[in-house]
């Protein structure tokens, strides 16, 4: 019987999507299942929810709602986790003492300095679960999809003996993988093979082809992108760096300064005004107690698919993950080694095996590698509470040109962020 802990259950977006893929799709019979959030009405409703899902396919699964990680860790095998604490109201904290610094970036999950502060309040966070894990299941394994995703999971594989790997795919276009390009080449997505890697937020097209002939067809994209088929900020990078980034301008973006002729800020990663979601709760409950039907709740389904992989896993399954968060070693060789990368990946025989792809055209690859070590600074940063550390961050950043400026709202952000950060 696995026994899966999903923490951050109270997720309206992602917790229904897994549990979906665990229990209808996937099939996951004799399931241990435990949805832990500090909101318990949400973890109850989730584990409802589960219920019911296993009901209409006739699959045994046992749910438990909780409050407490403490109790639903031990002896667990794959831990979930989609975390964040106060998340809207700290990102507007974020915003508003940047922007009182003349530091002005996209808002974005990543890249600049709302990037950074978002990273050590996350990290902190993901390396107390991880702590948690090593006492209470040093077997399990992490599957996450908390951003900043490869902050967080370089300091989990820098600072922890957690095995584990991130989940986005956001290069893919969500569910429906790279249906952007199908559209944009006015072809079935069935009949294309694509070939992505980078950084998580930052990943690239590398090829393209004919899934049937291995006809080229990156000039195709190249003419359609020239014709106005991409955004501008898109049509920038091709023209830039030779490849067109696929998670398209809001989070590519993120990584470099702010142009207001190409890019269009972000209004902060937290799904739904507050009235949205509090009608998302209230018909959760509903289809907890089978008041509504549950099915609908899958319209904000999620686009990751960390279920995909544990059920590999636990099954003995071959197969292929277009994109997965995953230390880079030598896959990219233009990258440093300790850093996380977003790469195809294969599971065959209990073992997911990382692809080397590439080149990078020179100049991309310059500028992923500088992408990457600022990544690896801010996990360090978060990791060891490291102001210094942090300053580099600023320092290194492309996309914080007001460097003084970084460095004065950093200070005050710390102070802003103390009770999450618990630095000295």
């Amino acid at each position: 019987m696995p026994k899966v802990v999903l923490i951050g259950a109270g997720s309206y977006v992602f917790t229904p999507s897994i549990l979906h893929d665990l229990i209808c799709d996937h099939r996951l019979g004799d399931l241990d299942l435990w949805l832990v959030d500090p909101d318990i009405e949400m973890a109850e409703a989730m584990a409802g929810l589960a219920q019911r899902m296993a009901g209409s396919v006739g699959v045994d699964v046992t749910a438990t709602a909780t409050g407490d990680r403490s109790a639903a860790l031990p002896k667990a095998d794959y831990v979930s986790t989609s975390v964040v604490v106060d998340g809207a109201r700290r990102w507007r904290i974020d915003r508003d003492v940047a922007e009182s610094h003349g530091v002005v970036d996209v808002l974005g999950e990543l890249g600049g300095l709302g990037g950074l502060s978002y990273a050590l309040r996350q990290v902190a966070l993901i390396l107390s679960i991880c702590a948690d894990m090593e006492r209470l299941c040093p077997g399990a394994l992490l599957l996450n999809v908390t951003n900043p995703l490869p902050r967080v999971m370089t300091a989990v594989h820098l600072y922890t003996g957690v095995t584990g790997y991130g989940f986005c795919n956001a290069a893919q276009g969500g569910l429906a993988a790279f249906d952007g390009l199908g559209r944009l080449l006015g072809r079935p997505r069935e009949s294309l093979h694509a070939v992505c890697a980078g950084t998580n937020h930052c990943s690239w097209l590398l090829a393209i082809t004919d899934s049937e002939t291995g006809e080229d067809l990156y000039p195709q994209v190249t003419s359609a992108a020239e014709a106005g088929r991409v955004g501008a900020f898109s049509l920038r990078c091709l023209r830039e760096y030779g490849r067109l980034p696929v998670p398209g301008g809001g989070h590519t973006a993120e990584f470099f300064p702010w142009d207001p002729s190409v890019m269009e800020r972000g209004s902060g990663a937290f799904h739904g005004t507050p009235e949205e979601r509090a009608q998302r709760r209230s018909d959760l409950a509903a289809m907890a107690a089978g008041e509504l039907p549950w099915e609908p709740i899958l319209q904000h389904r999620a686009w990751e698919r960390p279920a995909d992989l544990a059920a590999a896993l636990q099954l003995g399954r071959t197969i292929e993950l277009p994109m997965l968060n995953v230390p880079n070693g030598d896959l990219l060789p233009q990258l440093p080694a300790e850093a996380v990368v977003e790469v195809p990946c294969v599971v065959r025989d209990g073992t997911v095996v990382g692809r080397k792809v590439g080149p990078f055209p020179e100049k991309l690859g310059r500028f992923l590698n500088v992408t990457a070590r600022v990544n690896t600074l801010a996990a360090r940063a978060a990791a060891e509470r490291s102001r210094d550390l942090a300053y580099a961050c600023v320092d290194l950043d492309p996309a914080i040109p007001n460097k003084a400026g970084g460095h004065a709202a950093l200070d005050e952000l710390i102070e802003r962020h103390a009770d999450l950060l618990g630095w000295s």
